[in-house]
């Protein structure tokens, strides 16, 4: 009877630690890569094999955050990108800003390599700070993208379409003056903080990248994330496809509370395949 009693508690224990390594440390403590391929058919062959790296929501809060932002730009550096996206949120709050961490935040992003450029659009605490904001990316040669869209050539006279959005809790972008004179036989990657912005530039993109949402930061198994996430429709982490295009949102990197549950941090990693490929194929790590 006692074995069997201490039996049943080893186990409880057993369960307890390996749920709290699932739930807690595994979201807190690693950054996760989720990987697509895309071979569609507006991809040219001078674009086969082009890497694009898309990362988001430092939440920066103080100087102990630098070091997993070191270890992102190393992760980053590590694939060998050639483009490079920041979708937006620098910190976690205008009151986290200040001199010194804007300084150590620019030497990090800085070291950060991509062959064809660095690019980012704007989150709701960056709009709140844009005169630290702006000069920040600047300086680490970010272009920031409003409402703007712009040609990555590869080495030829091919090139893909550029679009950053600048956000709209209400939904109402201005996709007008974005996607005027884009052509629309080019391979087109539309980035936006919020995620609502998919559901309406229907036949416009290809690819869809965004952030904000933190992967619901706090999900309930079964449920979903504990509270409602503004700039966002249905969809708040992964990889969604619908009418012949596809959205991935990041995770991000840092946090609006102490701590994730079931929310991994993670960094987008597209490859874009020549259009002799004929299948698409999506994993996460």
């Amino acid at each position: 009877m006692i074995k069997r009693i201490l039996i049943a508690i080893l186990v409880i224990i057993i369960v307890t630690c390996t749920s709290f390594i699932y739930i807690y440390f595994i979201p807190n403590q690693t950054i996760s890569k989720i990987k697509f391929q895309d071979d569609s058919l507006e991809i040219s062959e001078n674009f086969d094999n082009f890497k694009i790296i898309a990362f988001s929501d430092l939440k920066i809060k103080n100087e102990s955050d630098l070091i997993e932002l070191n270890n992102l730009v190393n992760l980053i550096n590590d694939q060998e990108p050639n483009l490079v996206i920041f979708l937006g949120d620098v910190f976690a709050e205008t009151s986290n800003i200040n001199d010194n961490l804007i300084e150590q935040i620019k030497d990090s992003l800085s070291s950060i390599q991509a062959k064809s450029g660095k690019f980012a659009v704007l989150g709701e605490v960056d709009l709140l700070a844009i005169e630290k904001i702006y000069p920040l990316l600047f300086d680490s040669e970010f272009e920031i993208l409003e409402d703007k869209s712009l040609k990555i050539f590869n080495g030829s006279n091919d090139y893909i379409n550029l679009i950053g959005m600048s956000i709209s809790s209400s939904g109402n972008y201005n996709t007008q003056t974005a996607f005027t004179n884009v052509n629309k036989t080019a391979y087109t990657i539309t980035l936006c903080h919020y995620p609502n912005l998919f559901s309406k530039i229907e036949g416009k993109t290809n690819l869809f990248l965004a952030g904000h949402t933190l992967g619901g930061e706090r999900v309930l198994p079964f449920i979903g994330p504990n509270k409602a996430i503004e700039g966002t429709d249905q969809y708040y982490n992964g990889i969604v496809t619908d009418n012949n295009a596809t959205m991935i949102i990041s995770n991000g990197i840092g946090e609006n509370e102490d701590y994730r549950i079931l929310a991994e941090k993670n960094i987008i990693v597209v490859t874009l395949k020549h259009k002799d490929k004929n299948s698409t194929i999506n994993t996460q790590e």
